[in-house]
């Protein structure tokens, strides 16, 4: 389910989308005031990337692991 509101997610793992298709997973590092755009930190070959809300992209939690 798409999460509208970004704001609050710094902290959060989440899946990022586009038309549908996931292009990123990650751990929100930071968020953009007013919640329009946010950074997925680096991890491992991964650079932190910028993804912003009026290029399309949505949001959603990534599920818990299993056995967790």
């Amino acid at each position: 389910m798409d999460i509208e509101n970004w704001e609050n997610l710094q902290g959060q793992q989440v899946l990022i989308r586009k038309n549908g298709k996931l292009v990123r997973n990650g751990l929100v590092e930071e968020v953009a005031p007013g919640g329009d755009a946010l950074w997925i930190e680096n991890y491992g070959a991964d650079l932190r990337q910028l993804f912003l809300k009026e290029e399309g992209y949505s949001v959603e939690l990534s599920p818990p692991l299993k056995g967790m």
